[in-house]
């Protein structure tokens, strides 16, 4: 059980250490801004596939599955459906994803600690 002084100090280090990682990931944001890992190429291409109505091929007649992940090949071609550019709707998801763990990670642990199943080191 955490005391009432553990719990203070714990309670104000959890916006310095969001801001820190916000901080980080603006950071490598910002230095990876022109990088895209080729790798990535190969769901939008799916993504192309699928916008044009060829369904989710990568070689029109082929239909092998080539792609690791299901949701973020739709997440993506959605965003293209509205006619965003599929790279720039591959780094806008990637961002908003980025952030929403974030956030969920101090979501979730303030829930946990208010039920209690926090035990600080000492």
């Amino acid at each position: 059980m955490m005391n009432s002084h553990t719990e203070k100090k714990y309670n104000q280090l959890n916006p310095l250490i969001l801001l820190s990682s916000s901080a980080a990931i603006l950071f490598f944001l910002i230095q990876l801004q022109g990088f895209y890992h080729d790798d990535a190429y190969i769901i939008l291409r799916y993504a192309k596939n699928i916008l044009a109505g060829n369904g989710i091929v990568w070689n029109i007649g082929d239909r092998v599955e080539g792609y690791s992940s299901f949701l973020w090949l739709i997440l993506i071609s959605l965003l293209g459906y509205f006619r965003f550019d599929l790279v720039l709707a591959s780094r806008i998801l990637g961002v908003v994803f980025a952030i929403a763990t974030l956030l969920l990670f101090f979501i979730l642990d303030r829930q946990r600690s208010n039920f209690g199943a926090f035990t600080p080191l000492n």
